[in-house]
């Protein structure tokens, strides 16, 4: 199953085009919030995101760095979110 996480920073920004590009790759389950800051304990949605995943994208040969730059958050939050 694929896995995926969308945010925009404020309520007047849309998810839609976030939302579509995760459809079109067939993700079958997203987490998604409207919220600002850049500290994961300020994001619940990116705390309940599954470790699974980032597991998963570890294993593909994805390093921590590249991951956490595609959730937009710190490489600790990854090892963080692993450690679960």
């Amino acid at each position: 199953m694929l896995v995926g996480y969308a945010r925009v920073s404020t309520s007047h920004q849309s998810l839609d085009v976030q939302l579509e590009q995760l459809a079109a790759h067939q993700v079958e389950r997203v987490f998604q919030e409207q919220i600002s800051g850049k500290s994961a304990a300020n994001r619940p949605q990116l705390k309940r995101f599954d470790p699974t995943a980032i597991q998963e994208l570890q294993a593909s040969g994805m390093k921590p760095r590249a991951i956490a730059r595609q959730l937009g958050c710190s490489p600790a939050t990854v090892y963080r979110l692993l450690e679960q």
